[in-house]
């Protein structure tokens, strides 16, 4: 096959693993992956990528630590002396 249809039939596979493939691109696909065995072989690759993952890609990330956690005030002021903000459990001894 030539590198532009499979270049084609890569972004479709994307498009199908996506749920976006109109009908006729699948019917496009379905012709293409019939006479290309290379292609068969990336679509069976990213299909068991897919049912691996399962929902996990859908779902948005986490929220990083430096984001989620509030910043701890100083544990001493600019003068030496413990904050008074900071909580005694915090404070240095």
């Amino acid at each position: 096959m030539s590198e532009s249809s499979c270049h084609r039939a890569e972004v479709l596979i994307n498009h199908y693993l996506d749920d976006e493939l109109t009908a006729e691109e699948a019917k496009e696909l379905s012709a293409h992956l019939k006479a290309c065995a290379a292609c068969r072989k990336e679509f069976a690759e990213a299909r068991a990528v897919e049912l691996l993952l399962g929902g996990v890609a859908a779902e948005p990330p986490p929220p990083s630590d430096a984001q989620s956690k509030p910043e701890a005030p100083p544990k001493q002021g600019t003068d030496g002396q413990p904050n008074k903000d900071t909580p005694q459990s915090m404070q240095a001894v």
